[in-house]
């Protein structure tokens, strides 16, 4: 997994090459940001690079979250993304 390296485009190009693409969720939002603001901006930015990726190819796609670096507690949010 590679932070803000790991998004749409290149998950999109391994899975259309026949491996899983997986897409880093950990900080997509404003590390300046207060925390509420970053969490929102980060499942924002989620959603986005999820549904870009999903648009450039049916091949399968994986979602990297690591807890430990999200800010979150335990996950919240980050497993309903839609």
């Amino acid at each position: 997994m590679g932070v803000r390296v790991s998004l749409s485009s290149l998950s999109a190009a391994v899975a259309n090459a026949g491996g899983v693409g997986t897409i880093a969720s950990v900080a997509l939002g404003d590390p300046e940001a207060p925390k509420r603001e970053y969490e929102e901006q980060s499942r924002e930015a989620l959603r986005r690079v999820i549904r870009q990726a999903k648009s450039q190819t049916d091949g399968h796609l994986a979602i990297n979250v690591m807890n430990a670096l999200s800010k979150s507690p335990a996950g919240r949010d980050y497993s309903r993304v839609r």
